[in-house]
């Protein structure tokens, strides 16, 4: 018995002693953690409670719920794992993003397998690859990808014309065939023609399955070690994904090598590349290899996939939101078709990189769009020593920092009291000149923003010119009223667009009950009254587009508009109108694959 305790105090004393230690080892991060604010914490678990069980879908809600409660940096314990937030100060972004001791992305980036390009190299590989590869996005690379760009947006026009008055069609899969055909195209010179073969949609299920699986792993932390991981269903299905993204492109990448090998054998390299830049991604990527034997071939296929996985969902996803937007704001949307139509009127031409340089209006609308949905709304940096944010507070090394891209885009100390309402007079040279360069980061900043920046603003500006002034064969005829549809969960406020005749809301999800609808007559003077149907109460408050981030489900609006509602102006005229009332259309708003925001516009509903 004796012996027994001996033994139980010795064990005692050495988890004692490990446990002073550990805390000593580790008391720089405990005392930056005590000079922050946040939520209360649960021993041992930290802030583990805030997102455990939750979907990817639901992490905005969590940040929408205690995000306005707290001041930057915000405290946040994983378990033993220390991040600092950060989602109010300007300054505090330039800090974090221009650090030499914060280039280095989470851990949490290395689930994205396929992307083992400059998205998640660490910063001794990122920084002589990034100066390389600097030069397959210039200006003169960048030109000769317009082509592709054209000739892809036309292919989806004339596709999308083929369902007028079909039916119901869902137009973020065919943004996302464009996007990925240009990308191809682009990177390759392979025409995958994801557009006219139906075959093709098993590389798009592939990879929008893979960044299910991926966000869906980060916010369970017991599947962060890998070998734990291993041992689920999801780790057999997102090997099967990889494996098949990672052969297409692997496929590829040794034809083009064969081709360029047989080019220089013959001594035609110059009909090969020619005194231009090479006419895709990868052929770039191999004429740099000549002269810098590091860029390898693996080297060069990782760099190929993060372009294809990274820009592929990242255009798709804002393209969508940017449809819908103009559907919503019929007044922006025909300034965007005035613009184009003075820029680039013929519609059977391509439209040139000068004309997309013109495009000024249409960039603001692109920005305003990405502010508002950020396709990266939340990345993360880990630090490796301390860094002043300020004489108060300072992020210790060992910990991590996330930076809430969304929270800042939406910050009514910046974009004013309605923050969170669609408006591209945000982008005004002179609002952009008195607003902090760090207050709009959609493709991050400092050192290791988004290298391609200009090809995701080029291939978004043509595609959007080729849709806004696509010929249709009729126009819509006056919209006789303007409902907000909106349904609430969780005291959540769900809006529908108002660029549809009144009606009812149903809903396929059965966690969501119809709300109440508000109609709003623009009048030439500038003020709004409100008329209020008898079959539905009035709702909250206005609906804005914030609340598209927050909704689940699927709404159909489909039911014709009462004989006495009030009528509304004629619609804009531009063709892109029957995109959205002609036809019978779905737009997603999504975030890490797990949410799906489908809105569907009848034809019967045009009156």
């Amino acid at each position: 018995m004796a012996l027994q305790l001996v033994l139980l105090y010795i064990v005692a004393a050495l988890a004692l002693a490990t446990l002073v230690c550990v805390r000593w080892k580790r008391r720089k991060l405990y005392a930056a953690a005590a000079t922050m604010d946040g939520p209360p914490c649960l021993p041992l678990l930290g802030h583990v409670y805030l997102i455990f069980g939750k979907r990817s879908g639901d992490i905005l809600q969590v940040l929408d719920r205690y995000a306005p409660r707290y001041k930057s940096p915000i405290g946040i314990w994983m378990g033993p794992q220390l991040i600092v937030g950060i989602k109010d100060n300007p300054d505090y972004f330039q800090t974090v993003m221009n650090s030499p001791h914060m280039l280095n992305k989470m851990d949490q980036y290395n689930f994205f397998r396929i992307v083992n390009g400059l998205f998640a190299a660490p910063d001794h590989a990122w920084k002589n690859e990034r100066k390389l590869l600097n030069r397959s996005f210039s200006p003169m690379m960048l030109s000769s990808f317009v082509d592709t760009f054209n000739d892809k947006d036309f292919i989806m026009v004339e596709n999308l014309r083929k369902f007028v008055g079909q039916g119901e069609i869902d137009l973020h899969l065919y943004i996302a065939k464009c996007t990925i055909d240009s990308i191809f195209g682009t990177a390759f010179g392979k025409d995958l023609n994801t557009q006219g073969n139906d075959g093709a949609d098993e590389y798009l299920h592939c990879l929008d399955t893979f960044f299910s699986l991926v966000f869906k792993r980060m916010l369970h932390i017991e599947r962060y070690p890998e070998s734990i991981y291993r041992l689920t269903k999801d780790y057999e299905l997102e090997s099967n994904c990889v494996n098949i993204i990672r052969n297409m492109s692997l496929d590829l990448m040794k034809d083009l090598k064969e081709k360029s090998k047989q080019a220089k054998a013959t001594s035609i390299k110059e009909e090969a590349y020619g005194s231009k830049p090479a006419l895709n991604f990868a052929e770039n990527l191999f004429d740099l290899a000549d002269n810098n034997p590091s860029l390898t071939d693996e080297h060069i296929k990782d760099h190929v996939d993060t372009m294809i996985v990274a820009g592929h969902d990242t255009t798709a996803t804002t393209m969508s939101n940017l449809l819908l937007m103009l559907a919503m704001h019929p007044d922006v949307q025909e300034m965007v078709y005035q613009e184009v139509m003075s820029v680039c009127p013929d519609v059977t031409k391509p439209v040139t990189m000068e004309d997309a340089n013109n495009l000024v209006y249409t960039e603001m609308v692109c920005k305003e769009t990405m502010r508002l949905f950020p396709v990266g709304p939340l990345i993360g940096r880990k630090c490796v020593a301390d860094v002043k944010l300020d004489d108060k507070h300072t992020i210790p090394a060992g910990c991590c920092v996330a930076l809430g891209i969304y929270q800042i885009h939406r910050d009514p100390s910046i974009w004013g009291p309605e923050s969170g309402k669609f408006n591209p007079d945000h982008f005004l040279p002179e609002k952009v000149a008195e607003r902090h360069p760090y207050a709009y980061l959609p493709f991050s900043g400092g050192p290791r923003n988004c290298i391609g920046i200009r090809y995701a603003w080029l291939s978004m500006k043509i595609l959007i010119a080729h849709l806004i002034h696509a010929e249709r064969p009729a126009r819509p005829s006056p919209i006789r009223s303007s409902d907000h549809h909106s349904m609430h969960r969780h005291n959540h406020v769900a809006s529908v667009p108002p660029a549809v005749t009144s009606g009812t809301a149903r809903t396929r999800d059965r966690g969501w009950r119809t709300g109440a609808a508000t109609v709003t007559d623009s009048h030439p003077s500038g003020n709004a009254t409100h008329h209020h149907h008898p079959h539905v109460p009035t709702c909250h408050r206005p609906p804005d587009a914030a609340d598209f981030f927050r909704l689940r489900g699927t709404v159909s609006l489909d039911v014709p508009a009462p004989a006495d509602a009030p009528p509304l102006p004629p619609p804009c005229s531009s063709p892109l109108s029957d995109m959205f009332f002609r036809w019978s259309c779905s737009s997603g708003l999504r975030l890490g694959k797990c949410n799906s925001f489908t809105v569907t516009l009848s034809p019967d509903s045009v009156k």
